[in-house]
């Protein structure tokens, strides 16, 4: 069982997991916190999840490694002081390797896996050095007190074919845009690593998954991330969601909630300053296999989902609570 993953995966690993209830107003405190330690480095930032952000700090960095180890480690001791977190940073050209450093980075002894090789730590070394195991990715390992264990960094190297073989070993699900549906995808089609999908023509991933798709995968399989940077992407859409504590004993407090649930969609879509062009609903309906788990949380569900086409006047709520109820 490990961090990010599913729960209906997680129960199947072990069915007496017991799950933690979760406190909210403290997630929400520590996020923004979190997120001022990072804004107050660089306004290039961009939101991935409550504790995870792409930032861009080109303009803040030169060449040279003590320019952004000194950067490292002033954001990870901002992040320490002002939310007791410790952090984890991958440093990279591009987002994708980026992002892939950072999971291999989680301070602490031991060792950072990437893929089923270890990049091994250095112990009392405290230098940027090569990682045999895998050429071109870069550790940066300080064994002190100074900040530095829990960064690693993956530079600009002139030989392509080094990254993308570092990259070779790791799950194919660990690239962006891999699903748990397209992950299946590949596997009927024997891809389980990266390395594999590397080995796939683009002809056959354009019948898998569609140009674009097939176009993005063929090139960040290969370590070439080259997708636009936006960090104040437009919002495309507006809702609220629950699926924890969500238990209904008659039709008519289900009716109650499903009109409770699209007020408070409507209230963000005010505050947003926005009107809608369609309604989706989302339904979290138990699998037949489910195990009664006798929780809060929803346990193994399907989720089915209904859209309509319409104009949304959030000052008009009547209309959408009829067509959500229907």
């Amino acid at each position: 069982v490990r961090a990010g993953m599913w729960a209906g995966e997680a129960f199947q690993l072990c069915p007496d997991l017991v799950v933690m209830p979760y406190e909210f107003d403290s997630i929400m405190e520590t996020a923004e916190q979190f997120y001022t330690s990072v804004l107050e480095i660089t306004p290039y930032v961009q939101g991935i999840s409550c504790d995870e952000v792409f930032a861009d700090v080109t303009h803040l960095v030169q060449d040279d490694v003590s320019s952004w180890k000194a950067l490292a480690r002033k954001i990870r001791s901002d992040i320490w002081n002002r939310t007791g977190c410790v952090a984890s940073i991958g440093v990279a050209k591009n987002r994708l390797l980026a992002r892939l450093a950072t999971k291999f980075a989680k301070p602490g002894p031991g060792c950072a896996k990437c893929g089923e090789a270890a990049l091994s730590r250095a112990g009392e070394e405290r230098e940027f050095r090569s990682c045999g195991d895998h050429p071109g990715v870069y550790l940066l390992e300080d064994a002190g007190n100074d900040g530095m264990s829990g960064v690693l960094a993956v530079p600009d190297i002139p030989d392509r074919q080094e990254t993308t073989e570092a990259l070779a070993a790791l799950p194919a699900r660990e690239l962006p845009g891999v699903g748990p549906e397209s992950e299946k995808q590949l596997q009927k089609t024997g891809v389980h690593t990266v390395g594999d999908l590397r080995g796939l023509s683009l002809a056959k991933l354009r019948g898998l998954f569609g140009e674009k798709q097939a176009q993005s995968l063929s090139r960040l399989c290969r370590g070439i991330d080259d997708r636009p940077w936006d960090p104040r992407p437009p919002r495309k859409s507006v809702g609220a969601q629950i699926a924890w504590g969500v238990r209904f004993e008659d039709v008519p407090a289900l009716r109650r909630f499903v009109a409770e649930l699209t007020e408070e969609a409507l209230r963000r879509l005010t505050r947003h300053g926005s009107r809608g062009s369609s309604l989706t609903i989302k339904v979290w309906k138990a699998r037949p296999d489910a195990r009664p788990l006798g929780g809060v949380g929803s346990g193994d569900c399907d989720i089915i989902s209904r859209s309509a086409q319409f104009a949304i006047d959030p000052g008009h709520s009547a209309a959408v609570k009829n067509t959500s109820a229907e």
